[in-house]
């Protein structure tokens, strides 16, 4: 980018024959034309080239300190061939003064960066990990993956493996389950949405979209992000048209050979986000108009966000102890969340929100005919499809997941629940541990039929969905042991669970974590 001719190119982005592309009456013949055409133009004038990274940015380096590095660097040598005790003496002197214009210039630095920061702080952070060496979490691929009991260490072969395992993740869940037919419109929670959800009959229809609106699109993007499968990056732009994404397995924790411990992240395409982008605005202004959406989902909501969900949480344990009672909470992981969401069911919910018509369509068209491949370090799998799931890493996924699970406030009876996305807590309150017991196991019972119904599993793995009883110590010293049930499963009961950044204890005390 630095030796790019920005003239140069925009002047061959004119010569573009705008008209062909136009009158093409096929969308994806013009699509590939274009993407063809501005890869060409771009690969002339910024070709990707391989380079060498040393070391780590130190903007205090100045090139006043560089010449002195360079002069203690000569002292050094020169005490070392003559081995007099003056010549010493000068190269300590030397280093010494290279040491404290270091520590002086570092210390500046990084009080600049706090004061232009300090609204900001991701972006302060962004600057501190370009400066300062971190532990190492993981960076360097693995290499060696046990699959059904075989080891396998070829990196073509395990990003292959990595495809087919993530594309078969849903697949695999939606097995258990029965497939979206008529019968299944009648199940309980799906007769509750009619009523509901929409009760107003709101209708989405797409708006006519400006070149300031593209524009505005543009400038939101991060020119950092990453390429989809077409290189086309996005500083250069600041249906199956792009809807093949590379996909990057982010290890999440315990054992790095097992695939199950990935997480899937797309990387899509520039101009897939900016269409994406397009229509995510326009529905997210339409679902909060019109109170479409559970006010309960604190995840992925302009004006919502992670902190209010904790304090949301833990001001209902402070309103519970202050009344003397207990306050039981479950804390409930679901496996894959996102993966084996089948396209049909929430096809189907998006028109109970009033989605239809070529709207519904389009959604229908963003769905399905999906593919993926994976890129492990740095060799590339086939593609696959993609016949389930909502892509992880893509702007509209998040919308249409917790578009999926928006009614499920409505199962229950007794209880409260808190959303942020697919972190669910279940909770009530009570100064009776039998009527706490009671209102958890009659809802997640309810909950456990809801999650039949929409393809998703609850993680009962140890760790993953556990319970919690608060109060204050005095009560929680006569407590009894409780029984809470999911699918006939006990659930873990713990002293102590991490919400979010939070580590909340029975007692009601706080750890705050990274």
């Amino acid at each position: 980018m630095a030796n790019c001719n920005v003239s140069q190119f925009k002047s061959d982005l004119r010569e573009i024959p705008w008209e062909t592309l136009i009158n093409e009456n096929d969308v994806q013949a013009s699509w590939d034309l274009f993407k063809q055409t501005l890869t060409t133009i771009i690969n002339r004038h910024a070709p990707l080239i391989e380079k060498k990274v040393k070391g780590r940015d130190c903007p205090w380096l100045t090139h006043e300190i560089k010449e002195k590095m360079n002069e203690q660097d000569h002292l050094l040598k020169k005490a070392r061939k003559s081995g007099k005790e003056c010549d010493w003496c000068n190269y300590r002197k030397a280093r010494n003064s290279v040491t404290k214009c270091i520590r002086q210039h570092k210390a500046n630095y990084n009080r600049s960066v706090f004061r232009e920061n300090v609204n900001r702080p991701k972006q302060f952070w962004d600057q501190i990990k370009k400066c300062y060496p971190t532990r190492n979490k993981g960076e360097t691929p693995n290499k060696l993956f046990d699959v059904e009991g075989k080891h396998i260490s070829d990196s073509y072969r395990i990003a292959n493996t990595f495809c087919n395992f993530f594309t078969g993740i849903g697949t695999s869940i939606q097995q258990c389950y029965v497939t979206l037919t008529e019968k299944h419109r009648q199940f309980h929670s799906y007769r509750k949405l009619q009523d509901l959800i929409n009760p107003h009959h709101c209708v989405f229809k797409f708006k006519e979209v400006t070149e300031r609106d593209i524009l505005s699109i543009i400038k939101m993007l991060r020119s950092s992000t990453g390429s989809g499968y077409d290189n086309i990056p996005i500083s250069f732009i600041k249906d199956d048209v792009e809807k093949l994404a590379n996909v990057t397995p982010i290890f999440k924790s315990e054992d790095r050979s097992s695939m199950d411990n990935y997480r899937p992240i797309s990387v899509l395409p520039a101009l897939a986000k900016i269409i994406e982008r397009v229509v995510h605005r326009q529905l997210s202004i339409y679902l909060e108009e019109n109170c479409l959406l559970s006010s309960n989902q604190f995840g992925f909501r302009k004006g919502r966000s992670t902190q209010q969900a904790v304090t949301y949480f833990s001001d209902h344990i402070r309103d519970c102890m202050d009344k003397g009672e207990y306050y039981g909470a479950v804390f409930i992981d679901l496996k894959k969340a996102f993966d084996p969401v089948d396209h049909g069911r929430l096809l189907s919910k998006l028109s109970h929100y009033g989605i239809k018509d070529k709207e519904l369509t389009w959604f229908e068209n963003y769905l399905f005919g999906r593919r993926q491949r994976v890129i492990y370090d740095g060799t590339q799998s086939d593609s696959q499809p993609v016949v389930c799931g909502v892509p992880q890493g893509s702007i509209l996924g998040p919308m249409l997941f917790i578009l999926l699970i928006n009614d499920i406030d409505h199962q229950l009876n007794s209880c409260k629940i808190l959303l942020y996305a697919d972190d669910t807590v279940v909770f009530t309150s009570s100064k009776n541990q039998e009527t706490i017991k009671g209102n958890l196991n009659t809802d997640l019972s309810k909950l456990a039929t809801w999650f039949y119904e929409n393809n998703l599993v609850v993680n009962l793995k140890k760790g993953r969905t556990e319970f919690i009883l608060y109060s204050t110590p005095n009560k929680l010293s006569k407590a009894e042991k409780m029984d809470i049930m999911i699918r006939n499963e006990p659930v873990n009961e713990v002293q102590a669970y991490q919400y979010k950044y939070i580590l909340v204890f029975k007692r009601y005390n706080f750890v705050f974590s990274k």
